[in-house]
């Protein structure tokens, strides 16, 4: 049973959208947390400025916390019009130093003295006690009727009320409905949480690129060590074959030769004979190449020189299937290409013996050279045969495919295999019944 493959990005995009979510949440939730706190601490705090400057200013504090009744005490009666006209202000109570509410906006809990108050005493240690509460219930006995009919977030504040000797006579608790401070956070809430979403995207889309580009660089790694070890396997073959088979093939020629000018009448037998053997060799000759893996020697070559070079060999062949060869160079003048003079030699061969084959009632093929771009140059051969049809176009290089009866299947691929050892690539295009373009890309040197 073959074992299951690992997928890379269906793991991670899995895995990278959880963490990076989860991480995302987090931060919102603090940073939302963070700024509420201190947005809040920070309205206490100058409240609480606001208070202490007004009963610096205009009061005297063991006045305002003399033992008289409210209605006979004009300091007290000032702070209290003073907080009155306060915004948002859901209730306010004064404590004496007694912890006795010496005033409050809800006169049904003036004078009382609420027990079990943590708040309250840290407030007369001196610290700024701030809460936030609902108002939609709470356990406290000071916050009964609080807010009757209405609902949402408000906020508790303990101010203490200091004399020169910074010394805490009173404390003032104020209930608040931050309704201006509430809208900006809502806001800031929304722009954190947006933000986090949109930088939490951002990296996952980023992570996910780099792998996606890395999952690909390891299947084409993969795809090129198949290739490598298929062709180990088939060298190993081709060297069988070539020691195997050019022996014994090179005695079948050699008998061939001495009954073609010794008997009669065997001319033509032998000459097919020698042909077949020639085919054979040819091919052996082909696995050999399409084996090698070693890099080859490049140099400047000129792709001009070569073209002629294969069109002279070629002529014979050409003017009996009534073909027609013309070279179009269209290069800079002196634009030469990096390969091995060989190597290119045995590819445009290849493509136009491919392209004659093509055209069975004659034609022509033109091999024409043109700039790519600055550092390469197309070698294209453009016959007007059958051409290929559409189902096997993409076929056409992959080693020992062919719609051929008699072929091997390899001259397209070793095409194909020699440009990418020349650090070049090989294109191919075809219009049924219109003829077929093969492209060679080459850099220049």
């Amino acid at each position: 049973m073959r074992p299951a493959t690992f997928n890379l990005r269906l793991w991670f995009g899995i895995t990278s959208f959880g963490v990076i979510a989860a991480m995302g949440a987090a931060f919102a939730v603090l940073m939302s947390d963070f700024l509420t706190s201190h947005m809040l601490r920070r309205e206490v705090e100058v409240t609480s400025e606001f208070l202490q400057s007004i009963v610096v200013a205009e009061h005297s504090l063991p006045q305002l916390f003399a033992d008289v009744p409210f209605e006979k005490n004009p300091d007290l009666i000032s702070l209290a019009g003073h907080i009155r006209g306060m915004r948002d202000v859901l209730r306010a109570n004064i404590y004496g130093a007694d912890r006795r509410i010496v005033w409050s906006t809800d006169p049904a809990i003036a004078g009382q003295r609420f027990e079990n108050n943590p708040e309250l005493e840290e407030a007369f240690a001196g610290e700024l006690v701030t809460e936030m509460g609902t108002l939609t219930g709470d356990s406290k006995d000071e916050h009964v009727a609080l807010g009757a009919g209405t609902r949402g977030v408000f906020i508790e504040a303990y101010i203490p009320l200091r004399d020169g000797l910074s010394v805490v006579r009173g404390v003032i608790e104020l209930y608040k409905v931050p309704n201006a401070l509430d809208a900006v956070l809502r806001s800031a809430r929304q722009v954190i949480w947006v933000s986090v979403a949109a930088g939490a995207m951002f990296l996952y889309l980023t992570l996910f690129w780099v792998v996606q580009r890395g999952a690909r660089l390891i299947e084409r790694q993969q795809s090129e060590l198949s290739a490598m070890e298929a062709m180990a396997a088939v060298g190993q073959m081709a060297g069988a074959i070539a020691h195997s088979l050019r022996n014994p093939m090179a005695g079948i020629r050699s008998t061939a030769e001495l009954l073609r000018y010794d008997v009669l009448g065997a001319q033509t037998p032998a000459s097919e004979i020698i042909g077949e053997v020639d085919r054979l060799d040819t091919h052996v000759r082909d696995l050999l190449n399409y084996s090698r893996t070693e890099t080859p020697g490049l140099q400047p070559v000129d792709p001009r020189e070569i073209a002629s070079i294969v069109c002279d060999r070629a002529a014979v062949t050409m003017r009996r299937a009534s073909v027609v060869a013309i070279v179009d160079d269209q290069r800079s003048p002196g634009v030469s290409v990096q390969a091995e003079p060989g190597l290119l030699t045995q590819v445009l061969t290849s493509l136009l013996s491919n392209a004659i084959e093509a055209m069975p009632y004659g034609g022509t093929v033109t091999i024409r050279l043109t700039p790519e771009g600055h550092r390469h140059l197309r070698i294209s051969l453009e016959d007007t045969g059958t051409g290929i049809p559409p189902e096997i176009l993409s076929r056409v290089t992959e080693p020992f495919f062919t719609s051929k009866s008699r072929g091997l299947g390899l001259g397209l691929a070793l095409s194909r295999r020699i440009a990418e050892r020349f650090g070049g690539r090989l294109e191919v295009a075809s219009l049924e019944g219109r003829g077929t373009t093969v492209s060679l890309i080459l850099r220049v040197s």
